[in-house]
């Protein structure tokens, strides 16, 4: 009986001896030989990429005894200390600055109050840079153009995938700048105050995928303005408005003939589907409502075929706009001068103005093209808005030549181009 007792003894003592030896080395773990405190160490640290720099970043520690940190990299090299009271929220974040273009280890100790040292924290990040930021495939503008006098209309190349927003900057029509937020997802916009007087500019702003840190490209300026979607403006809602200072009747007083409505009917090549004037005073005027509003930039007038840089044909006019006229008829300030004109001739005229000899290039000029060009440089007000035209005649051939104060005045059509300057009427009076 004794001797298994001892053998039970013994057996007891083979099976605790290796259990304790297990329970040792966990205590290992959490009592430091002499006595040694390590602080909590830095806790789900992270590297975040930005511009020359990285973003590290572990949460706060616990323990309220663990004041600061000390971060190393470029194989302990360079190294930055932090007071880890001064973050008032649960996670630390800083900011490693002036760093090039490359893939950083940084190694993170912290301290207690006592001066105590954790074991370190590790972790990796890529800083990216200049190199980095050519690299990215810029947005590009397709088109851009006018489609009224104020209405521009940009249309846009496909976004890269680490563009976040481009922008474009314009002077408005209210004489201020503005900045239009492109999303990559937009393809075309159409912005209805644009002032085509200025440059605009335009510059694309990136952010790589994970990074922290957008890359703004410079601003780049048009140096042109847009290209004008100028048009044969339509001419079915054009009206003669006569008001009480114009000289208006046809010649003869007849009823139907040569009225003045004769100017748009389409009708280009009739010697008689025409207006034709009695003889007047050879400064006179009429006026046409236009029935919307525009912005010239050319004309035409068709002739008599027998009236070549001769005869009754208009040598001498101007054209004035308004968008509301005075009911008198009188010119005041509701009137502005868009455009002083002379015809054309392309082999000149003689010195004293006369016509001279016509060429056949003068004779194809006057009947295919005859055009006058209305320009903001030699007449300031020239592009200006206008719903109403005054055409005021100041000189035939004939009187010009033979210096008398009357004229008659015939002419067979009136074509105008320009911009509409409103997208509804010109949606609504012109089919492209």
């Amino acid at each position: 009986m004794k001797k298994l007792f001892t053998i039970i003894i013994a057996l007891v003592a083979l099976i605790c001896v290796p259990s304790c030896k297990d329970q040792d080395e966990i205590y290992k773990d959490f009592v430091v030989p002499n006595g040694y405190k390590y602080p909590q160490k830095a806790d789900s640290l992270k590297a975040l990429s930005g511009y020359n720099r990285l973003l590290v970043q572990w949460y706060k520690p616990v323990d309220p005894s663990v004041t600061r940190a000390k971060l190393f990299w470029n194989t302990g090299l360079d190294s930055m200390e932090v007071d880890l009271n001064s973050f008032p929220t649960d996670t630390i974040r800083v900011s490693v600055e002036n760093l090039e273009e490359n893939t950083y280890t940084i190694t993170v100790y912290t301290y207690d109050s006592k001066g105590n040292k954790s074991v370190p924290a590790e972790v990796s990040g890529s800083a990216y840079g200049p190199s980095f930021a050519s690299s990215l495939v810029e947005r590009e503008i397709t088109k851009a153009g006018m489609v009224t006098s104020t209405l521009a209309s940009f249309s846009f190349s496909k976004a890269s995938s680490e563009l976040i927003y481009s922008e474009l900057r314009y002077l408005s029509t209210s004489g201020e700048y503005k900045t239009i937020r492109i999303m990559p997802s937009t393809t075309s916009i159409e912005i209805d105050d644009f002032d085509n007087s200025e440059p605009y500019s335009f510059r694309s702003v990136f952010l790589p995928k994970k990074g922290i840190d957008i890359i703004e490209r410079d601003w780049y300026s048009n140096a042109e303005a847009l290209p004008e979607d100028v048009i044969e403006l339509p001419k079915a809602p054009w009206t003669h408005l006569i008001l009480p200072s114009d000289t208006y009747s046809a010649w003869g007083g007849l009823s139907d003939l040569f009225q003045v409505r004769k100017l748009w009917d389409g009708n280009l090549r009739s010697d008689n589907n025409i207006w034709a004037s009695p003889e007047v005073p050879k400064d006179m005027w009429f006026t046409i409502d236009l029935g919307y509003s525009v912005s010239l930039r050319r004309m035409q007038m068709f002739h008599r075929s027998i009236e070549v840089y001769a005869g009754d044909a208009i040598r001498h006019f101007q054209i004035w706009g308004s968008n509301d006229p005075n009911p008198d008829g009188s010119w005041d300030d509701s009137w502005t001068l868009l455009g002083d004109f002379e015809p054309y001739k392309p082999s000149g005229y003689n010195a004293d103005g006369t016509a001279g000899t016509v060429t056949a290039e003068d004779l194809d000029y006057w009947t295919n093209t005859n055009e006058f060009f209305f320009d903001p440089e030699v007449t300031p007000d020239a592009y200006k808005e206008v719903r109403y035209i005054r055409m005021r005649l100041l000189d035939s051939f004939k009187s010009f030549e033979q210096g008398t104060a009357t004229a008659y005045y015939v002419f067979g059509e009136l074509t105008l181009h320009g911009m509409m300057t409103n997208l509804e009427e010109r949606n609504k009076y012109y089919q492209n």
